[in-house]
């Protein structure tokens, strides 16, 4: 079984429902992960695909290599059409290093939220869609 898994949350592929299943995740496991993640937004012609984190059951910090190492490897990997992260249930120090990570990722930093439910997390990012749908109607 995958430690990391993905599945689209919606009909519309614009969402992607990341979960970590196990607390004792590595580094391997997590750029696996992320490069399925990859090619599940470029299965898709959406200028963005969201992304809803479930770490309700993670460990802090990945068994096996360093944090800054596995951060600069993230930033190099984004999907130029990766829009925003929302994180449900990092709480304590998963909140802390969640925050931490976004503050090296710099200018490659993507917009990351923590929020402690799904709907939560639905209800933020239809207020981002929403708002993106009204930037791009006011362009045309």
């Amino acid at each position: 079984m995958d430690k990391i898994v993905y599945t689209w949350a919606n009909e519309e592929k614009t969402i992607l429902l990341c979960t970590y299943r196990q607390a004792d995740w590595t580094w391997e496991d997590f750029h696996y992960a992320f490069q399925t993640q990859n090619a599940l937004i470029e299965s898709v012609s959406h200028p963005q695909v969201h992304i809803v984190v479930d770490v309700r059951v993670s460990q802090l910090i990945p068994k096996g290599g360093s944090m800054l190492t596995g951060i600069n490897k993230l930033s190099a990997q984004k999907h130029p059409r990766q829009g925003h992260s929302v994180i449900v249930g990092a709480k304590g120090l998963i909140a802390s290093m969640v925050n931490m990570t976004a503050k090296l990722l710099g200018e490659h930093r993507q917009e990351i939220h923590m929020v402690n439910t799904f709907e939560e997390a639905y209800a933020l990012l239809a207020r981002i869609m929403e708002q993106q749908a009204q930037k791009q109607t006011e362009k045309t």
